[in-house]
C-alpha cells in the first residue's frame, strides 16, 4: 500500500533536521580546526622569533668578548732584566689574548681589568703614560709581536681584532698591586694561591679567568697558569 502524502512530509522534515545538525557539527569542526591551526601557527612563529633572538644573542656573546689563549706567571722581580731576581712568589701575570672569530673587536684603551687575588682587589686601566708597563692602578698591554701603538688598527686606538693578539700584563709584587702573602721576601702569588681576573670592556661580554697556582714552583722562573 502506498504511503500517504502526510507520511512523506514527516520523513522529509526529519531528514532536513538531521542534515542541519550534521552541518552544524561540520561547521563547528571546521571552526575548531581553524582556531587550533591559528594557535599552532602563532606558537610556531613565536618560537621561531625566540629561537632567532636567542641564537643571535648567543653568537654575540660567544664572539663578542676577550678570548684568553694562555696565562704565564713570572717570578723575576726585574721583569726579564738582569740580574735575574727570582722571588718566592709570582711577581707578574701575563695573559695572551685575542677575540673570537667574527667579533667586531675590543678597544683595549677602554678595557678595565678587575684583579681579585688572595689579599688584594684592584680595578686597572691601561697605563696612559707607558702603556706597556703595569702599576698599582694600570695594566700593561701591547700588540703581539710588540709594536708601537700607531701600528694597531685603526692607528692609535689599540683595537684588538680576531686577526691579531695582544698581551695584558699585571704587576703583582714589588709595591704594585701588592699581593702580600707571606713575608716581604715572598710578596706576590705564592704556591697554592687562588686568583680571578675579570676583563670588562666598555661594552660587551665580561670574561672571567680563574686559576690556582701550583703547590710548588721548584726552580722555575715562568709558571704556566693556563690550565690551573
Amino acid at each position: 500500500m502506498a504511503a500517504t502524502p502526510r507520511k512523506y512530509a514527516w520523513k522529509s522534515k526529519r531528514n532536513a533536521t538531521i542534515g542541519i545538525g550534521t552541518l552544524i557539527v561540520f561547521i563547528a569542526l571546521v571552526l575548531t580546526a581553524a582556531i587550533a591551526s591559528a594557535v599552532i601557527l602563532k606558537t610556531a612563529y613565536s618560537l621561531k622569533d625566540a629561537a632567532e633572538a636567542t641564537g643571535k644573542a648567543t653568537v654575540q656573546e660567544v664572539s663578542g668578548g676577550i678570548k684568553v689563549l694562555d696565562i704565564v706567571g713570572d717570578r723575576n722581580l726585574n721583569k726579564g732584566g738582569l740580574p735575574v731576581n727570582i722571588q718566592t712568589g709570582i711577581q707578574r701575570v701575563t695573559f695572551l689574548v685575542t677575540v673570537w672569530a667574527g667579533s667586531q673587536g675590543v678597544n683595549m684603551r677602554t678595557m678595565r681589568v678587575h684583579w681579585m687575588g688572595p689579599t688584594q682587589s684592584a680595578y686597572l686601566t691601561i697605563n696612559p703614560a707607558s702603556y706597556t708597563v703595569g702599576s698599582q692602578t694600570d695594566f700593561g698591554c701591547d700588540n703581539v709581536p710588540a709594536a708601537v701603538t700607531t701600528d694597531w688598527n685603526p692607528p692609535g686606538t689599540m683595537w684588538l681584532h680576531w686577526e691579531n693578539m695582544a698581551y695584558v700584563e699585571l704587576e703583582l709584587g714589588n709595591g704594585n698591586i701588592g699581593e702580600q702573602t707571606g713575608s716581604p721576601a715572598s710578596w706576590g702569588l705564592v704556591p697554592g694561591s687562588h686568583a680571578s681576573v675579570y676583563f670588562e670592556p666598555a661594552a660587551g661580554l665580561v670574561v672571567e679567568e680563574s686559576f690556582t697556582t701550583p703547590t710548588t714552583y721548584g726552580t722555575m722562573q715562568f709558571i704556566d697558569l693556563t690550565m690551573q
